[in-house]
């Protein structure tokens, strides 16, 4: 039975202002391309979501928090049941989060 991948407003918010800073820096084509294979990757999480390793912010949440990589891009998501919450979508150099 396939997870449910859900997408949470602040990851959204992430990820589209990820897209206009590629399309703003680089080209509008190439900002597509990144969002198309970020939801790609995204949709393969509903098979094998545990396939992805760690968070380097697990160790400071009570739920498991995992990362997807795309490109320079880290996915943050838990699962929870058959569901899995994309929680963030964080530039690599970012800091780590202190809250979700």
């Amino acid at each position: 039975m396939p997870y449910r991948v859900i997408l949470h407003r602040e990851a959204l918010d992430e990820a589209l202002k990820a897209a206009d800073y590629i399309a703003e820096e680089g080209s509008p084509e190439t900002a597509r391309r990144w969002f198309t294979e970020l939801s790609e990757k995204l949709d393969s999480l509903q098979t094998h979501p545990h396939r992805c390793g760690h968070a380097r912010e697990n160790d400071h949440v009570e739920d498991e928090l995992r990362q997807l990589l795309h490109r320079s891009h880290r996915v943050i998501y838990t699962v929870i049941g058959q569901e899995v919450h994309i929680l963030r979508i964080r530039h690599q150099r970012q800091d780590e989060l202190d809250t979700l």
